[in-house]
């Protein structure tokens, strides 16, 4: 399938290198009334449904017939299975094995959409699809000088190299028009690559080619891809890509000037990729929602990898599963939608307007296209997989589609997918665990009746004089009720959760057992935050609808719960609910920055502090305190590394965490 033509200074191709447009509407002519000769094989019922499905529709410079289509063979090895595959061998062109796909050509007398209902009416295979001609994505822009990358800081990339900036070991495979091998902002990061057409690796230890696979551009849009993900940064020259560091495997699968390629050579080459060590593939070639796309990214998944496609331009309302591969539509500048392809099948967005990235000929450029958005999810995800190596796939693509920008309507949406990626976000939200970015709501603007009423759409967030504290009497003390089906029998407004001293109405009531506290936090600027909840009974930390901390009672002593949540600037709702078996509550929050470098005292620590030479915060010896001393002791932190038992008392625990941000704070 074709996202778009691919577009030049506003020249449109008009030969494809698969015929001219008079040849392919000839081509259409002759199929139409093959078509109807095709009638008396297969059935006018079988092959009206196939014409009507419109994943098999035929859409000039979208997606155009190649008189060859892919067979998927049914799992089960029997006499039937045998002989349909038996029956495709005069028309087999070659076969992608790790996908049981048999490629095959369209006999001589038949349309491609007659040859698929005599196929699909038999029953004997899973299903057959038209192996399309597909053309990138995207396009050059008209302005080549343009000269800044925008994407960059909406996406907090600077941020994010603050944490890293990839490493070598790092694979992105990019299966596109090829790559300039000798572009300085390129060449030195090129590992070995494939000309999936031909078959051939290039450059690599197994070639066995006599002359190497041909993996040069051939039009130019894969070394645009390239730059996006993976361009070398702190060189002095052009560009930086979303990783420094990285390495680039350029995948070709298309031999045409124009970019055109069969589905099938797209398929081989991520294959191929992802067989070869790509921990990323990217493509940005049409056919995004063809169900072999999610075995292909199965199978890249087995590896170790994921696979990322942009969903294209052409304004199609897409509505199917991926649930084995990414899908990138595009934003604009203002983080407004980018006008491409769009619908339920869109899983995140990113920068697709204006990229300036390199350009074939050792030159840079602007382009234009969600062929350039993928790539930059590529290569975020690079720079997740650089620093936390041990990520599955599956907790990478977590990680990245809950840390996204909720962009449009709340939740996912069909222009912008979870939202648009943020590269810092991302990062945090790996190096953290995952916990995604907390609801914003605003902050309830009266009260009635013991009712929060919020403001009208749109609200206008505005400081809530205090705490509400509701108090219950709760009989049988085994664990946090369910306070929404019970009746408070005291609601008072308080400076601060833990402060107030509970009346009773009656002499039957006793002091309150269970306590629920809500307000609102304002946060001036979106970060990273460690929040902290110490109790000494049954509690439940909530930010927007999801519970970030909870703890149980430990004898007399207090219980620390320590969390680490990306907040949007804004307001939040924080409601504790807490339940206390015996005595005085003692009940206290605190939620500060990670990048603060400070925290709010909770309570007495204890701390028996070492000598200043063992308390050390630059936990990575590099002479600076900065975000990398804090994830690097986190990580100590979490697997109770010894070293991390600052206090010297044998446990890692709450009390070493705040020892560290003590020596933190004091730099």
């Amino acid at each position: 399938m074709y996202p778009g033509r691919q577009t030049e200074h506003g020249r449109t191709y008009a030969d494809n290198g698969f015929g001219s447009g008079e040849e392919r509407r000839m081509r259409a002519i002759r199929s139409g009334r093959l078509a109807v000769a095709a009638y008396s094989l297969v059935g006018s019922g079988a092959l009206a449904q196939v014409a009507a499905d419109p994943s098999v529709r035929e859409i000039p410079g979208v997606r155009e017939f190649s008189g060859r289509v892919l067979v998927k063979h049914r799992p089960d090895r029997d006499m039937a299975t045998d002989r349909a595959r038996h029956r495709l061998d005069r028309w087999r062109l070659g076969r992608i094995e790790p996908l049981d796909l048999d490629i095959v050509r369209v006999p001589a007398g038949m349309s491609d959409v007659g040859f698929i209902a005599s196929l699909a009416c038999d029953g004997e295979y899973e299903y057959v699809v038209p192996d399309w001609i597909v053309y990138p994505a995207g396009r050059e822009s008209d302005d080549p000088q343009l000269d800044s990358q925008w994407h960059h800081a909406v996406m907090q990339s600077r941020r994010a190299w603050e944490i890293g900036t990839g490493s070598p070991d790092v694979v992105v495979a990019l299966v596109d028009t090829g790559v300039d091998t000798d572009h300085p902002d390129l060449q030195d990061a090129r590992v070995c690559g494939y000309h999936s057409v031909g078959q051939c690796p290039f450059d690599c230890p197994e070639d066995e080619c006599n002359e190497g696979g041909a993996v040069e551009d051939i039009n130019g849009h894969g070394t645009a891809t390239a730059g996006c993900a993976a361009a070398i940064g702190n060189n002095g020259l052009g560009v930086a890509g979303m990783g420094w560091n990285l390495s680039i495997m350029p995948v070709r699968a298309s031999d045409q000037e124009n970019g055109g390629a069969f589905h099938s050579d797209v398929l081989q080459g991520i294959v191929w990729a992802a067989s070869h060590g790509a921990r990323v593939v990217s493509v940005s070639f049409g056919c995004v929602e063809i169900p072999t796309n999610d075995e292909v990214g199965e199978y890249v998944m087995s590896k170790g990898g994921l696979l990322v496609w942009a969903l294209g331009n052409a304004g199609i309302n897409f509505d199917f599963e991926s649930p084995h591969y990414i899908t990138v539509g595009g934003t604009r500048e203002d983080d407004t939608w980018y006008n491409g392809n769009f619908g339920p099948a869109m899983d995140v967005s990113a920068p697709a307007r204006n990229i300036f990235t390199t350009k074939r000929g050792g030159t840079y450029s602007t382009f234009t296209g969600t062929s350039f958005a993928a790539p930059l999810v590529s290569g975020t995800l690079a720079l997740m997989f650089s620093e936390f190596p041990d990520l599955t796939p599956r907790q990478a693509e977590e990680y990245l589609l809950e840390s996204a920008v909720d962009l449009g309507p709340v939740g996912k949406d069909n222009r912008y997918g979870v939202g648009r990626v943020d590269a810092y976000r991302a990062l945090v939200t790996a190096a953290v665990g995952g916990l995604p970015p907390a609801t914003i709501i605003s902050p309830p603007c009266e009260e009635e009746d013991g009712t929060l009423i919020q403001p009208d759409d749109p609200p206008t967030p505005r400081e809530w004089p205090g705490v509400w504290a509701r108090h219950y009497f709760i009989k049988d003390i085994t664990g946090l009720p369910d306070f929404g089906s019970l009746k408070p029998f005291e609601s008072m407004i308080v400076a601060s959760i833990g402060t107030e001293e509970p009346r009773t109405t009656s002499r039957r009531q006793p002091p309150s057992a269970g306590r629920v506290y809500e307000t609102t936090v304002y946060v001036d600027s979106s970060d990273a935050h460690l929040v902290v909840l110490r109790t000494d009974g049954f509690s439940r930390l909530l930010i927007g609808d999801r519970c970030v901390a909870m703890n149980e009672p430990g004898g007399d002593e207090a219980q620390t719960s320590l969390a680490a949540v990306w907040l949007d600037e804004g307001w939040h709702r924080l409601r504790l609910e807490y339940l206390n078996p015996s005595g005085p509550a003692r009940v206290s929050v605190a939620i500060e920055p990670l990048h603060a470098h400070k925290h709010s005292p909770v309570a007495d620590t204890g701390l028996r502090r070492a000598s200043s030479a063992i308390l050390r915060a630059d936990w990575t010896l590099d002479g600076s305190l900065d975000a990398e001393d804090f994830f690097a002791y986190l990580e100590s932190f979490g697997g109770a590394d010894p070293r991390a038992d600052l206090n010297t008392d044998g446990r890692v625990d709450a009390d070493d965490f705040f020892a560290f941000l003590d020596l933190f704070t004091a730099g």
